[in-house]
């Protein structure tokens, strides 16, 4: 899960920053702004899900990454 949230936020930052940056920027993130990006990355992702072929799995797999992460962050 610690990848998939720091993968989320990288992703979303425009300027080429450390790692640490990023780590402490998710630090200080509340649960529900990690939600809110991994939603915009499921919706953004949704296309790739319904036209892969039978027998690739990485886009059903990273939707359900996030599902999981979602999930976990909520309870």
């Amino acid at each position: 899960m610690e990848k998939t949230i720091y993968n989320l936020v990288r992703n979303t930052i425009c300027w080429d920053v450390g790692e640490y940056f990023v780590k402490a920027l998710i630090e200080e993130m509340p649960n529900e702004e990690i939600i809110k990006l991994a939603r915009e990355e499921i919706k953004r992702i949704q296309y790739f899900v319904r036209i892969e072929e039978d027998g690739w799995d990485y886009w059903k797999n990273k939707e359900q990454k996030l599902i999981e992460l979602i999930i976990k962050l909520q309870k």
